[in-house]
């Protein structure tokens, strides 16, 4: 299934994903800051994916997320493990980790050093706090990109980025995590 976001964002991934394999998807639209904050996302996916389990065996369950939907299919890999529940086949990561890294990536850094251009890091991506608490910047189980206990018990997981991905640096690090865990 895919974790979309609302407007529809989980729409415009799942139609070409069906069409194109012939499997049935699934796009879950899920609760976002500022009316929610963390883990409300995770428990939407959470409750969907457990729903499924009712019709699907895990393995053939995937999980597809963009951008913020990487994060919280990582998320969500993190809580079904914590919570015992049987992990799925595999999960995409696109356009982001699931990391704490912050800022712009580091060769989006240098490729505008070598055009004269300047980067400015901001000092924490400006939608976070509205969904995660102080506390929960340092919680694994918010960013289980960064926990090797926790990303070891990931399945098999495609990490996706661009060269000019303002993630790439936090997609980079999350593959770099998993790749050390064998996963």
């Amino acid at each position: 299934f895919v974790i979309g976001n609302g407007g529809g964002g989980g729409k415009m991934e799942a139609v070409p994903m069906a069409a194109l394999s012939g499997y049935t998807v699934y796009a879950v639209d899920y609760r976002q800051a500022p009316e929610a904050s963390f883990p409300a996302a995770t428990d939407d996916v959470v409750t969907v994916y457990k729903a499924l389990l009712k019709k699907y065996p895990a393995d053939n369950i995937g999980i597809v997320g963009s951008s913020a939907g990487a994060m919280l299919a990582a998320q969500t890999v993190a809580r079904l493990n914590q919570q015992g529940l049987p992990k799925p086949g595999a999960i995409a990561l696109q356009a982001a980790g699931a990391t704490a890294r912050n800022g712009a990536s580091d060769s989006t850094a240098w490729m505008l050093g070598l055009t004269g251009g300047t980067v400015s890091v901001p000092e924490s991506i400006p939608h976070l706090p509205s969904y995660f608490s102080k506390e929960d910047m340092a919680d694994p189980m918010a960013f289980p990109g960064s926990s090797a206990e926790l990303i070891a018990q990931f399945p098999p997981t495609l990490v996706l980025s661009s060269s000019r991905d303002a993630l790439l640096g936090n997609a980079l690090d999350t593959f770099a995590n998993l790749r050390e865990q064998n996963v």
